[in-house]
């Protein structure tokens, strides 16, 4: 779990090695920069010339397990990776190319074995796609019905058939985070608000800030259903928080960041956590936190290789980090190691 405010070693304790830019992810826009899913052992994967995975993120070359245009008997023109879980268990969505008729449907990928297993789908569905899944092996989605609402939908495990959740207050196609803990319960981000599901009987509740919070963000939930994120009062910064597992009010970070504003991006278990803050070049930097306080990152990791450090992305068990870096007008993903 969570440690809290002084969980982990302190900040001031902790080094790290020279980034090294994960391969094939440099861009001149961080809108643009490919999307990646991480897990609390620092694994990655996402879709470059095939499903790309580093099981070792600190080092150059990567696995990339080439696929071609068909899987079981279906042309697809794209595929999505969405979510990656700590059983190393990619989802997201695969696209038929046959014709505009065929829609896309939920997409499972093992890490492991390079096994992809396209799922069922609801009846009448006109869009289905994998967003999360457990170590079990319990995975969730969205589906749309007969072009209707987008349902939170079920699969008990990668052969079964979809099950409907209870819960459809919210936006479930333009949610940007979905975690599903081996309980069941679901948490939910979606632009401007996010909901946690305590199970598939169960109605939404708000993941909420103060009483007078105009809005909630998620970035990341741990394996332990911690959440990351911020809070927003009005149009000022956002304030980094955390929510504790099955929780939906927050725990306000300010007075251990140390920063007036900012956004949780990952956290892990053993109580690192990870993100940005607003410099005082107005500009983001990224932080560290451990021990109960925040830094920057640069303070510890001080052989930048001319990279900065513009967002901490996700932390592992370890305090290894993967981080958003801009150089030379690029930006890239890059992965810091600490050094023990």
């Amino acid at each position: 779990m969570f440690l809290g405010p002084t969980g982990g070693p302190s900040v001031d304790s902790l080094q790290y090695a020279a980034p090294v830019m994960l391969d094939g992810t440099t861009t001149f826009f961080p809108d643009n920069v490919p999307f990646m899913a991480f897990n609390s052992k620092g694994h990655v994967a996402r879709v470059g010339t095939g499903i790309d995975v580093w099981l070792d993120p600190t080092a150059k070359n990567h696995v990339a397990e080439a696929f071609d245009s068909s899987y079981d008997g279906i042309d697809y023109s794209y595929i999505q990776i969405l979510n990656l879980s700590d059983a190393d268990i990619a989802v997201g969505t695969i696209q038929p190319t046959a014709n505009s008729y065929i829609h896309p449907f939920g997409l499972v990928y093992h890490l492991d074995t390079g096994h992809i297993k396209v799922l069922r789908e609801p009846a009448g569905a006109t869009y289905s796609s994998a967003r999360a899944a457990n170590k079990k092996g319990e995975i969730i989605g969205v589906a749309s019905i007969n072009y209707s609402a987008y349902h939170l939908i079920y699969w008990a495990n990668e052969d079964a058939d979809p099950q409907i959740y209870a819960a459809d207050t919210f936006d479930a196609y333009n949610a940007n985070l979905f975690h599903l803990d081996e309980s069941g319960g679901v948490v939910v981000g979606q632009p401007g608000n996010a909901f946690y599901v305590k199970d598939r009987t169960a109605s939404a509740q708000l993941i909420s800030g103060t009483p007078d919070a105009t809005y909630s963000t998620v970035s990341s939930v741990s394996s332990d259903g911690t959440i990351s994120g911020a809070y927003g009062l009005g149009p000022s910064y956002p304030i980094a928080s955390f929510w504790l597992p099955g929780t939906t009010s927050p725990v306000d970070m300010r007075p251990v960041v140390g920063f007036p504003f900012g956004i949780v991006m990952g956290s892990s278990t053993l109580g690192y956590a990870t993100g940005s803050f607003p410099n005082s070049f107005g500009t983001d930097s990224a932080f560290i936190y451990s021990g109960g306080r925040a830094v920057d990152l640069k303070n510890v990791a001080p052989n930048q290789d001319g990279w900065d450090f513009v967002k901490g992305l996700n932390v592992d068990d370890d305090g290894n980090l993967i981080v958003l870096g801009a150089k030379n007008d690029k930006y890239a993903f890059l992965s810091l190691k600490r050094v023990q």
